[in-house]
């Protein structure tokens, strides 16, 4: 099955967890999907380090 970049954004981006997240997925070719995440204050814990669970939902996103 193949997907064409607005394809794969309402499947795995639209009113799902990486939406929330800031996730966009920027470009889908033959054998890989490329993704940005901007992190901002919703992704940090205390000490302003980013969350884990964080880079684990861009991985899963991006490499479903």
């Amino acid at each position: 099955m193949s997907f064409d970049i607005n394809t794969a954004r309402q499947i795995f981006i639209k009113g799902q967890l990486p939406e929330s997240f800031g996730i966009e997925i920027t470009a889908v070719e033959k054998d890989s999907v490329t993704g940005t995440l901007v992190v901002d204050e919703r992704h940090l814990r205390p000490g302003n380090i980013m969350n884990g669970g964080v880079s684990l939902v861009l991985l899963e996103t991006v490499g479903s």
